[in-house]
């Protein structure tokens, strides 16, 4: 791994489990009797089921989440902080963790709200490893879209064409049942291109993207919404696009989840210049002081508002977020956007 061992923190690939694949020179110095093929927590603890909970978000999210680790090398526990990236094409696919600030550590110095920033260049390879994987994401879309629809175009013409020659009862069956199997490759398809990449955003922009999908969120769950667009829209980057899509995506699958008793959600996208705001409202039962801590929720396994403080990080934005017992949630992205990158 000569890449890895020119780092200077320690640098693990990681199974979802948290078994350790490969290590680099910082690693082994710090993490000695940390071997591959062994967990770096004992099985069935706590500690465990919370690194798998973490290491599988970070499989699933689109940019590197931080977090605390609790590692155990022997009989030494030790504390690290962490940035920690899906990467794809390594061993089959593992998480590589990026550790740094080892030792006992107060939980307000993991917290990004506090106003820490780990160095420059570290968030310059982490940004640009995300906008990487938006790319390719977006190609990927692309050619799910253009690609397999002209074969599944051609294949139901195919068929239709077979269907002439064919004369037996059993035989138009089983063409019926092949044109009812192509539908679903259809729908799959269309529902996995949407997920990489909202084919909204590129026919219709932003402003009537996110409206659409506030108001399908609310009459599917039965809770009134509100979105309102203010400002003239500027040629967003599309990284910026799908950063503020995903963001309200996932915001409202957290009040979905979490947020009891709600009935009204507002949704507000703001641009001021070449600055764009994304402010998501509700009026459920709110949260306690302190409990939207980033140490708190990676300590709980509630990784959603983490991943879209990092998301938001990412592309150069700030994220807040307010809430109170009974006062529901406020949540606000800020982003001042560059000229669109094609």
């Amino acid at each position: 791994m000569p890449v890895l061992d020119a780092i200077a923190d320690p640098v693990l690939l990681l199974r979802t489990d948290g078994t350790l694949v490969q290590r680099n020179r910082a690693a082994r110095a710090q993490l000695p009797a940390a071997l591959p093929g062994r967990t770096l927590v004992p099985p069935g603890s706590q500690e465990a089921r919370r690194l798998a909970s973490y290491l599988s978000l970070c499989a699933r999210s689109a940019q590197p989440l931080s977090g605390v680790l609790d590692l155990h090398d022997g009989s030494r526990r030790r504390r690290f902080r962490c940035r920690a990236a899906w990467v794809g094409d390594v061993e089959g696919g593992c998480v590589l963790a990026h550790l740094f600030g080892a030792g006992s550590l107060p939980e307000e110095a993991s917290d990004p709200a506090r106003g820490e920033r780990v160095g420059p260049e570290r968030d310059q390879i982490l940004t640009r490893l995300y906008r990487i994987g938006h790319e390719e994401r977006l190609r990927l879309a692309r050619d799910l879209h253009d690609q397999s629809g002209q074969s599944i175009a051609a294949l139901a013409m195919g068929i239709g064409a077979l269907e002439k020659h064919v004369t037996s009862a059993a035989g138009r069956e089983q063409i019926q049942r092949l044109r009812s199997q192509l539908g679903e490759v259809s729908k799959e398809l269309h529902r996995i291109a949407v997920e990489l990449r909202p084919t909204a955003l590129d026919d219709f922009g932003l402003g009537v993207a996110l409206r659409r999908l506030v108001t399908d969120w609310g009459a599917s769950r039965g809770v009134a919404t509100d979105f309102g667009l203010t400002g003239r829209e500027p040629d967003l980057a599309s990284d910026v696009e799908i950063t503020l899509y995903r963001l309200c995506q996932e915001a409202l699958t957290n009040i979905a989840k979490h947020a009891a008793g709600v009935t009204t959600v507002s949704v507000a996208l703001q641009y001021e210049g070449e600055a764009v705001s994304l402010i998501v409202e509700d009026d459920g039962i709110g949260c306690r002081e302190g409990g939207l801590s980033t140490s708190r929720l990676v300590a709980d396994g509630k990784f959603g508002i983490v991943g879209m403080r990092e998301r938001v990080g990412l592309v150069g934005g700030s994220f807040e977020i307010e809430s109170s017992p009974e006062s529901g949630t406020t949540l606000v992205a800020r982003i001042g956007t560059p000229e669109r990158r094609t």
